[in-house]
């Protein structure tokens, strides 16, 4: 061999190795490029994690309070009609009422007619008794007992007696 020849020789394997070196550098860069922008990746993955997991709770937030937008009318409407359940219920007990106070007042008025219906039956039977009262013809008197009219005052007009019409 000559000396060529094994500088030749040495000058590929010399290449080589540097080749490898080289290749291994880069691939060492490489892998560290690989691991920065996978690390990058994972940053940027968490990042728009948060800002998603946020516009989701934004967006449930605005369907909550787009359901209680539409929500409110119907309890103002629900709330209006027992309202006015309440009042028709409410004059409808008042009328009840109304007709029970005028038929306690008409059974008071009642009560009284009754009672003072016989105080006035009573009254009138005397008044009857005193205008149809007439002396007993005379000699028909009771021994002893003196017939004497009542005085004109009390009567307004003299009736015959019953047992003279007969």
């Amino acid at each position: 061999m000559s000396v060529e020849s094994t500088r030749k020789r040495g000058s590929a394997i010399i290449h080589g190795l540097s080749r490898q070196v080289m290749e291994r550098r880069m691939s060492s860069t490489a892998q560290q490029d690989i691991q920065i922008e996978r690390e990058t990746y994972q940053q940027s993955r968490q990042g728009l994690d948060s800002l998603y997991q946020e516009a989701k709770k934004k967006l449930n937030e605005e369907i909550q309070t787009r359901l209680d937008v539409e929500k409110e009318p119907l309890l103002q409407i629900s709330m209006k009609q027992e309202t006015e359940v309440v009042l028709r219920l409410l004059e409808k007990d008042i009328h009840e009422k109304q007709d029970i106070i005028s038929l306690r007042n008409q059974l008071e008025e009642i009560k009284a007619q009754q009672v003072s219906e016989p105080k006035e039956r009573k009254t009138n039977a005397r008044k009857i008794a005193k205008s149809i009262w007439m002396p007993p013809p005379s000699g028909g008197c009771p021994v002893g007992a003196a017939a004497r009219p009542p005085s004109a005052r009390h009567f307004r007009h003299r009736v015959a007696p019953l047992h003279s019409i007969r």
